[in-house]
Parts: structure tokens; C-alpha cells; sequence
């Protein structure tokens, strides 16, 4: 067990782990990966560097941003000193540190290595490639936090183009830009065509990802929140469920996205005057959500405003003082 060899296969393992939704025996590995590589090798070998940055990703990857960042910022200095600044796993973990920093709202340092991503990998694949799109994939999300939903659209249509050349097929990969696209057409009130896009997400996703993957659920909530929007609740709450039933078989009880959907279903069969099921589910939601973040996270502020609004069309104040 103690033998440098074994934390390569840790860390293909946590990799296979990861890209299944396996998240918990996944941060294992790479943890277990990490501790081998250090114990093998000098502090500055590249072994220990990538076990470092994989981590760090992984971490990014289920919304751990606090113990993600030092690991990505580490990793990304010593590769740039192994390196230089022109090379793919510097690129690599520059994204990982962009997206991170996107989602924690530090646009102007995430644009700037967007950016840099983005030359690197130009400059060394080409623009027909896999890791160029994945990197125009996170500048698209970037664009749509800084306010420019037509540059986003538009990069989303381009990746389509890209990805449709690169693999021939049906791909995860466009299963995500599908749904992407979709929802930054939502959002610009661009209703029909966003419904086309999330069906397409579904439609692929369904083919080319495994049934309990938590990756098929993001496209039936981005379709679920768009038919809601619309007053088709109904239709709505049909892929609530869709979605929940697939976040509760792909990850760990008590996960974050499990409290969210459940909080969304709710929410939708109170407006359908189905009170009794969604007090029971609003109810889990704000206690998933609740250990998962934290009293005074926003999704933890929403679900208990749910609640409010679900014992006022109920006509029982009381049960709502508590969290109004």
C-alpha cells in the first residue's frame, strides 16, 4: 500500500470516480493520492503538483470554494515555475482557478485567466479541439454573470459547432452546452427556442449518460423552472420529480442539489394548492439545506421563506411564525 505506483492508480481511480458522480470515494482517492506523492517525492515535483491541482478541481467541482482555492492557487504557482505559462496543465489549472473565482464573483481575475486559457490552448491545439471548447464553455458562464447574455449565446451556438466537429455524435460535452444554451435563452426570454435546446439536453443526455447520473437532472430544472415561469406547472412539477429521483440516486443523502430540488418541487405543488405533500417536502429541503450550508446561505433563506409562503396560502400563520 505504501508504494509510489499506487497513488497513479489512486488518482485514475478518483478521476473514474468523479466523472461517474461518485463524489465522496472520489475526494478520497485524490486525497489518498496526494498524501503518496508528497510522502515520494520533493514538494515541487510535478507528481505532487498534479495530485494537488486534481484535488483542488474536484473541491471546485461540489462547491467546497474554500478549501479549493489555496490548493488551485498552490498548484497553478508551481506548474507556472515547472513550466512556464505557455503549457497545457497550466492552462488546465488556470480554468479550474477561473471558474472557481467566477463562481465566488471575482469576475475581473477570472476574465483575465479565461483569457490566458484560452491563447494557451489556441496557440498550442487549434480551435477545432476538445480543450478549447471546454475552456469557451466556462468563459460563456462567465460572460452571463458579467451581464453579456448575446456574447454568451453566441459562444454557446459556436461550441455547438465546435463539439458537433470534434466528436461526430452524441457527447456528455454537448449534453451541457445543450443545456447551457438553453438556459441563457431563457433568461433572455427567448422561451421557444430555450425549450428546444433543454429537450435536446434531455433527449442526449438520456442516451449517452448513466441513468443515475446527477448531470442528467440540470437540464429537466432549467425546462422545469422555464414551464413554471410560464404558469405550466404541471408540467413542471413532472420534472421535478424527474430530477429529484436522479439527484437522490446519484449523490450522497443531505447533498446541497438534493435540498435545492426538493425546495423547487415544493414550491411548485404549493402553487397547485398540494399543501400537504409540500409541507413534507419543504420541510426536508430546509433541513438538507440547513446542515448542508448553513442558516445564513441564500438557498437556506429561500427554503425557509418557502415555508412562509406555504402556511400563508395554507391559512396557518402560526406554523409560519416560526420562520417567517
Amino acid at each position: 500500500a505504501e508504494h509510489a505506483e499506487v497513488s497513479e492508480v489512486l488518482g485514475i481511480l478518483a478521476y473514474w470516480f468523479e466523472t461517474n458522480g461518485d463524489y465522496e470515494p472520489a475526494e478520497e482517492h485524490y486525497r489518498r493520492a496526494l498524501a503518496l506523492d508528497r510522502q515520494f517525492y520533493p514538494p515541487d515535483d510535478p507528481r505532487v503538483t498534479k495530485s494537488l491541482v486534481d484535488l483542488g478541481g474536484m473541491l471546485r467541482r461540489v462547491d467546497q470554494p474554500s478549501e479549493a482555492e489555496p490548493l488551485l492557487r498552490e498548484g497553478l504557482a508551481m506548474q507556472r515555475r515547472y513550466y512556464g505559462d505557455r503549457h497545457p496543465d497550466v492552462a488546465s489549472t488556470a480554468r479550474n482557478l477561473a471558474a472557481l473565482l467566477r463562481d465566488l464573483g471575482q469576475f475581473a481575475e477570472a476574465d483575465t485567466l479565461y483569457r490566458e486559457v484560452l491563447e494557451t490552448r489556441r496557440a498550442l491545439f487549434g480551435d477545432a479541439h476538445p480543450d478549447v471548447a471546454t475552456a469557451l464553455n466556462s468563459y460563456a458562464l462567465l460572460l452571463e454573470r458579467m451581464g453579456e447574455p448575446e456574447r454568451a449565446i453566441a459562444t454557446y451556438r459556436e461550441l455547438i459547432n465546435i463539439y458537433q466537429r470534434i466528436y461526430g455524435g452524441p457527447h456528455p460535452n454537448i449534453v451541457a452546452v445543450y443545456n447551457n444554451l438553453a438556459t441563457a435563452l431563457r433568461d433572455e426570454g427567448q422561451f421557444e427556442e430555450a425549450i428546444v435546446f433543454f429537450d435536446r439536453s434531455i433527449a442526449t443526455g438520456d442516451d449517452v449518460i448513466r441513468e443515475d447520473h446527477p448531470n442528467r437532472a440540470f437540464p429537466r430544472i432549467g425546462l422545469a423552472s422555464l414551464y413554471r415561469e410560464q404558469g405550466s406547472t404541471a408540467r413542471a412539477v413532472s420534472l421535478f420529480r424527474e430530477a429529484l429521483a436522479i439527484r437522490r440516486n446519484g449523490l450522497p443523502p443531505g447533498h446541497r442539489y438534493i435540498g435545492e430540488t426538493l425546495s423547487d418541487l415544493g414550491a411548485s405543488l404549493v402553487e397547485l394548492g398540494r399543501y400537504e405533500e409540500a409541507q413534507l417536502l419543504q420541510h426536508e429541503a430546509y433541513e438538507v439545506l440547513l446542515a448542508a450550508e448553513g442558516s445564513d446561505a441564500s438557498r437556506t433563506k429561500r427554503a425557509r421563506a418557502r415555508l412562509v409562503v406555504l402556511y400563508d396560502a395554507w391559512g396557518r400563520p402560526d406554523d409560519a411564525a416560526p420562520f417567517r
